[in-house]
């Protein structure tokens, strides 16, 4: 299976059910299939050929993960950047990468014009402005209505997203993760961390991570789940979200889950709904996990 039909067999069994919250706005397991479609087939109209590699610079939104589906269904490869990248560190991963095409939101466009002679292999770039969603962008890029994207075959082992490592020791480095490792890693998530058709969880951890990607958006995706797309983690807005959108569970690292403890005190929200944590990224110290766990009343694994 591939990503494709991965996402049709979802739209076509939860279709209506909401799938991304973004603050005001939401977008049904079907819009999502079908929006992509359409981004897709500009994308194509702009150049995007199969195996090209196209980077998304853009905060935390719902339209990072609609770029990200569109650019696999176009037959790229995507490249997800930092938001908080310099624009030395921005040049490195686009020319590592070799990517053709750059997808961003226009708050970044000036670290971009900073370097725009120093990436000769971008040939295209994609601005979405804030009062437009990344359909609208590109349609206007291509000067036309979009159509539905016909389907493409890929196979199992195709490239569909190269997530960068932190460079600790050195540049970071790409790490290419194919069709068949969320195909087979979404449904094992969702199994592993008995996630429902009922469950609604939070990204708010950073989508250029796989930690964000793999867990909440492919977790959810694979059993039916909704995903609250937060643009930035604030422990008030946090509490917020999960009072408003009956949040089941929350994935995130150590120092969230200490934030949110810490912020209790002062919390004035209901988080009654919240029935498991999801800490990854560093060890979680055992304090914190048992007093989280007892005042929250919700296990974390």
């Amino acid at each position: 299976m591939d990503l494709v039909e991965f996402l049709k067999i979802r739209a076509e069994k939860y279709n209506k059910k909401v799938l991304l919250f973004d603050e005001d706005t939401f977008i049904s397991y079907q819009a999502f299939d079908e929006i992509t479609d359409r981004i897709a087939y500009g994308l194509g109209k702009i150049g995007v050929l199969p195996k090209d590699h196209v980077a998304i610079l853009h905060p935390n939104s719902s339209q990072v993960l609609l770029s990200y589906y569109s650019v696999i269904k176009a037959g790229g490869i995507v490249v997800p950047i930092n938001a908080i990248y310099t624009p030395r560190e921005i040049k490195f991963i686009l020319n590592n990468s070799e990517s053709k095409v750059l997808i961003l939101h226009e708050n970044f466009l000036t670290k971009i014009e900073e370097i725009k002679n120093q990436i000769p292999l971008v040939k295209n770039i994609v601005v979405r402005k804030s009062n437009e969603t990344v359909e609208m962008t590109v349609e206007k890029k291509v000067g036309s209505s979009l159509k539905r994207i016909k389907e493409k075959n890929f196979r199992q082992d195709d490239g569909a997203i190269i997530f960068y490592t932190s460079g600790t020791t050195g540049n970071p480095k790409g790490v290419i993760l194919t069709h068949r490792n969320f195909c087979f890693g979404g449904p094992n998530i969702a199994q592993n961390y008995g996630l429902r058709e009922n469950d609604i969880t939070i990204a708010v951890l950073p989508l250029i991570h796989v930690f964000c990607v793999a867990s909440p958006f492919f977790g959810s995706l694979s059993s039916g789940g909704s995903v609250v797309v937060l643009e930035r983690f604030k422990t008030d807005l946090v509490f917020e979200a999960i009072e408003k959108f009956k949040v089941t569970w929350f994935p995130g690292v150590p120092t969230m889950f200490t934030y949110l403890l810490n912020g209790l005190g002062e919390n004035r929200h209901d988080l009654s709904s919240l029935r498991m944590g999801l800490s990854g990224g560093a060890s979680l110290p055992v304090e914190i996990l048992k007093e989280w766990e007892n005042k929250f009343k919700a296990s974390i694994i």
